[in-house]
């Protein structure tokens, strides 16, 4: 029987402005296994410019860490690859394509990306079809990218209120078979299933089945494993019934987190590296109990 080991890493942006040093020593306290490189439009240590500027794979490799994923933030409505305006799509397009380049600089296979921009305000520029085509056409432009310096490209369903295309596993694989491609995939979020899934998290787990690439870790209050509801040994027990080699990508943007103070305030680093640590172990406990299992 297969064992359940699926590499652990987390999302960088959460460290705000700091050196990616500090950042990677920082991930090998905490237990994880690599990174998933967070590239920020105007970030000083986080941006494409700091990035590219950074011998990312040397860096993870001293602290014994892997580049498992790398994730542009579409955080700002300029990068939105949904917009009617050619000029934005291009411009949200062409800072996809550096984060394209940064996955091959830091050595990582696969990138993940949203359909449009995210933020607390969400609505259609047109209507969800007209959207949709756009979002469409601009994912197949940037799959092609990938295609060729032969990258995985990752769809993420993010919940009602942050995106206003794709936020289930079935829109993202309609998505995805409108492009038709080969180098596709699917990045879940546990913490935006358990809000837009109708039978929960682990039946759409399932229902991803193979297209599944990467899974962000959150629970119900989107703290780390361990501090909230989520049964995270259904959870695992579906990834491994699909086959599924990872990564876990740990993501806890709980209540009042806060980027800033993680990169200015000691105390309050390590306050988040504890429970980054917390959760990680917490999976880890749960998968070597699976494995324990007839």
């Amino acid at each position: 029987m297969d064992k359940c080991f699926f590499p652990q890493i987390v999302h960088t942006w959460m460290y705000g402005d700091v050196e990616f040093e500090k950042v990677a020593a920082s991930l090998r306290e905490a237990g994880a296994d690599g990174a998933d490189i967070g590239i920020t439009l105007q970030g000083r240590k986080n941006g494409p410019e700091a990035l590219e500027r950074t011998d990312l794979r040397g860096i993870l490799a001293r602290e014994n860490l892997k580049p498992l994923c790398v994730t542009p933030l579409c955080n700002h409505p300029e990068l939105d690859l949904s917009h009617p305006d050619d000029k934005i799509r291009d411009h949200a397009l062409g800072f996809a394509v550096r984060g394209l380049d940064i996955a091959v600089q830091a050595g990582s296979d696969r990138m993940m990306i949203p359909p449009t921009w995210f933020s607390v305000r969400q609505s259609l520029h047109k209507s969800y079809e007209e959207d949709f085509a756009r979002a469409t056409d601009s994912l197949a432009r940037l799959a092609g990218e990938a295609s060729r310096r032969r990258l995985l490209l990752l769809l993420e369903p993010i919940n009602r209120f942050r995106v206003s295309l794709v936020h289930t596993v079935a829109e993202a694989r309609r998505m995805l078979d409108a492009i038709g491609m080969d180098n596709l995939g699917i990045a879940g979020d546990t913490y935006h299933m358990n809000m837009e899934e109708g039978q929960g998290v682990p039946s759409a787990i399932l229902a991803a089945g193979p297209l599944l690439r990467c899974l962000h870790i959150g629970e119900n209050n989107r703290k780390p494993p361990g501090f909230g509801s989520l049964d995270w040994k259904a959870v695992l027990g579906a990834l491994k019934a699909i086959g599924f080699s990872g990564p876990l990508s740990h993501e806890p943007v709980f209540l009042y987190f806060s980027e800033q103070r993680v990169a200015s305030d000691p105390e309050y680093h390590r306050y988040f590296q504890r429970l980054l640590g917390h959760g990680i172990k917490t999976l880890r406990g749960i998968m070597e109990a699976l494995d324990d299992l007839p």
